[in-house]
């Protein structure tokens, strides 16, 4: 047949043949192989991602918590050094002097107190207090 490969005539014989076959199976094996195929992207691409996503948001909100309680905290330290300031620096006003170890550790009060961004009151009064006389 004008040089054309006896196999290759044949190859075209069985192609003719097995095209409405493969029509058929694929008609009947398309759903299979579709959810076959979408299992085997959701688990290698789509499942991955999801599950980062999540424990993302799972961080995400566990930041968040710890947050909310860490300035709790800084709240709960700010009104005690604020209460600690008031008392000492409130008593040692009534009596017109201060001992040494109070006004240190009104110091050490204050500076911690400062750094929680607190002031008002307890600012006042320990500037009130580092202006009295120092009891010997």
């Amino acid at each position: 047949m004008n040089g054309v490969p006896l196999w290759l005539i044949e190859l075209k014989d069985w192609a003719q043949v097995l095209t409405p076959i493969m029509a058929i199976l694929t008609v009947i094996f398309w759903n299979p192989i579709r959810k076959f195929c979408n299992n085997l992207f959701n688990e290698k691409f789509v499942e991955p991602e999801n599950k980062q996503n999540e424990q993302i948001n799972l961080m995400s909100t566990k930041l968040d918590q710890i947050s909310a309680e860490i300035e709790d905290t800084r709240g709960i330290y700010k009104a005690l050094l604020h209460h600690e300031i008031f008392i000492t620096a409130k008593s040692a006003i009534e009596r017109g002097e201060i001992s040494m170890m109070e006004l240190q550790n009104l110091d050490e009060l204050y500076k911690a107190y400062h750094n929680l961004k607190g002031n008002g009151t307890a600012e006042k009064l320990y500037k009130e207090a580092q202006n009295l006389k120092i009891k010997e």
